[in-house]
């Protein structure tokens, strides 16, 4: 019996483990249960004990970094949201493909009209979109090359106490203007200094485990603008002018990209995968977190429907690596139930997908490695606006794995191209109605 827990540990040490930061996935879902990566020593040790000394008490299925308990994904909101929701995002998809009905049309724009039901959408995405990003990430296992597994992360919501509680803007009683515009930007600080503490907690966590960290997710440009024009209102009692508003939202999201660039140079072995955001602006121009961060093991990723940039797609030559699927995406949803959905947060787990088993085949691989086989593999076309103006080539990528084996690195990328021809896509559809999809913000 012992022999056989060894064994079953030391596989589980095998497999490629992502660290998924998200909204928390359904460990019950029944495609996903197959790759939780379970705390074992915590399995088999005392309750309300940290038997692994990891500073986090009964973590089984992971850690909920919202609320501080071992409950990632929050069980008491199965069967709170209905069929309608369903419904929805499978005339959503009708319409991406100009195939929906007058009486479809109709029924869907009369929901985009009806505030409650979008209130309630809000919710219904951050309770499915944990579950949907892991589904792609393991939606392959690729056994022969060995298994993949995730650890159980709830990294985005709102929490009302604690370590995660967002710092609250208090304006000066009193003062100059100068004065003001220096408190207004020394809590920009403090508010960036919580968000690193936040981020570098959640991955140090999975440091020692994960060899692949995804995040699908993101502070944009409109985004920023409107938090920092928020906080200046507090200030001055009005609104700011067009010019200090963009002075203050570069400042804020210039600083926490910083922050996460000094965050991932302490993890050196594990690869970072974000999405690139879904304002169809270009990352150069207008800074998104946290996937405008460079470094050799950063990958920043975004979507296209296989033949070209999906419509709400963010890019850049600077500040995007590549593109990968993430037009109408089919994945996992709680209560075993599938869905379709589009953007950036399904771009990102292909590729966080692809590393993993780029891993497996080559555990010699350091993170950097995994990076250059991803960028230096892609189907290249001008259409792709990125660093490597190209979209993920995942059996070119395996195939170069395979070749490092015996081969240099550069060697294999090249023979693997030669061995390995581009993927054939359709031109498809690119639906404008795809622009509003959802990226949760990293609070």
């Amino acid at each position: 019996m012992l022999f056989i827990q060894i064994l079953i540990t030391s596989l589980a040490i095998q497999a490629s483990t992502l660290g998924l930061l998200d909204s928390g996935a359904d460990p019950k879902q029944e495609t996903l249960s197959k790759h939780l990566r379970i705390n074992k020593i915590e399995a088999r040790g005392s309750r309300f004990k940290d038997d692994d000394k990891n500073g986090y008490v009964d973590d089984i299925e992971g850690w909920n970094f919202i609320e501080e308990n071992a409950q990632p994904f929050d069980a008491n909101n199965y069967g709170k949201f209905g069929e309608v929701f369903y419904k929805y995002y499978r005339i959503r998809e009708k319409k991406a493909l100009e195939t929906w009905t007058p009486k479809e049309e109709a029924w869907y724009k009369e929901k985009r009209k009806d505030e409650e039901f979008l209130e309630e959408l809000k919710k219904f995405r951050s309770f499915i979109h944990g579950s949907h990003v892991a589904g792609i990430a393991m939606y392959r296992d690729h056994k022969k090359y060995g298994p993949l597994n995730f650890i159980n992360i709830k990294y985005l919501g709102k929490a009302e106490a604690g370590a995660a509680k967002e710092p609250e803007y208090s304006p000066l009683k009193k003062g100059s203007d100068a004065s003001r515009l220096r408190h207004l930007k020394k809590f920009i600080t403090k508010y960036n200094t919580w968000q690193e503490g936040k981020l570098a907690r959640a991955i140090d966590y999975v440091c020692k485990r994960a060899h692949v960290v995804n995040g699908s997710w993101g502070k944009s440009w409109k985004g920023s603008l409107k938090v920092v024009s928020q906080w200046y209102k507090l200030e001055f009692e009005n609104d700011p002018k067009e010019e200090i508003n963009e002075e203050l939202a570069r400042l804020f999201l210039g600083n926490l990209i910083t922050r996460t660039e000094r965050i991932t140079k302490r993890y050196p072995h594990i690869l970072f995968v974000f999405s690139a955001g879904n304002s169809k602006s270009d990352n150069d121009q207008f800074p998104h977190y946290p996937s405008d961060a460079r470094g050799k093991n950063i990958l920043a990723v975004g979507a296209s429907n296989g033949a070209v940039r999906t419509n709400s797609s963010n890019f850049g030559l600077k500040r995007v690596d590549l593109f990968a699927p993430g037009f109408l995406v089919a994945s996992t949803t709680p209560e075993n139930r599938t869905l379709k959905t589009t953007g950036t947060s399904q771009a990102a787990p292909r590729v966080s997908h692809a590393a993993l088993v780029i891993r497996n085949i080559n555990k010699s691989l350091k993170a950097p490695d995994i990076k250059r086989i991803i960028m230096g593999t892609v189907d290249f076309n001008s259409e792709f606006v990125s660093v490597s103006h190209g979209h993920l080539n995942l059996p070119r990528a395996i195939e170069a794995a395979k070749l490092s084996l015996k081969f240099s690195l550069t060697k294999a990328i090249k023979e693997s191209i030669n061995n390995v021809g581009a993927i054939n896509f359709d031109k498809g559809f690119n639906s404008p109605e795809i622009e509003d999809d959802f990226l949760p913000e990293p609070f």
